[in-house]
């Protein structure tokens, strides 16, 4: 039986062989039969169907300023799911960010949180609805704003596809 490798989740710093080998991997993505294979995979009805369209209704919404989503949505939220599962920022993990702490990370809640395998995310595990508002708390107390959503890639790159449509996340990225 092969032992598996295990997943390096160091840092990437720049003009390492590794970040030069990753480059040059990245520029495989721009071929037109790469392009269309991971097209394919990540949205399988079409792109067109798969991201947010413009819908001209003619109607002036008036003008709005920028708004940080409120906590008492997020606490909603969390409040509802029936999994909640927290981990360590993947994005702050990989980028070496030092600004904010990388325990701040994602919050996944739904039935596909249950379904992710843990043992190969850093610092991810089941949480309780209060470990989890404190989390939230203290992440806006940090200056972190969140944003939620259900988005397929997700559903894709944490392996939980059949349960899509229940999965959702809180990101501070």
């Amino acid at each position: 039986m092969k032992k598996k490798k295990r997943l390096d989740l160091k840092p990437i710093e720049m003009h390492t062989p590794r970040a030069n080998k990753l480059k040059k991997l990245a520029k495989f993505g721009k071929l037109p039969i790469i392009k269309q294979i991971v097209r394919k995979r990540l949205y399988p009805d079409g792109l067109e169907n798969q991201t947010g369209t413009p819908i001209p209704i003619n109607v002036s919404l008036g003008t709005y300023e920028d708004q940080i989503l409120p906590h008492i949505v997020t606490e909603y939220f969390i409040n509802k799911a029936g999994t909640i599962l927290i981990m360590d920022c993947p994005c702050r993990t990989a980028n070496g960010c030092e600004n904010h702490d990388v325990h701040l990370g994602c919050t996944w809640l739904g039935k596909g949180a249950g379904k992710i395998d843990l043992s190969k995310w850093p610092g991810a595990h089941i949480a309780t609805k209060e470990e989890a508002l404190d989390r939230e708390r203290l992440a806006y107390n940090n200056g972190l704003v969140p944003h939620l959503g259900k988005f397929r890639s997700d559903a894709v790159l944490y392996k939980v596809l059949d349960y899509e449509d229940e999965f959702m996340s809180i990101c501070h990225c």
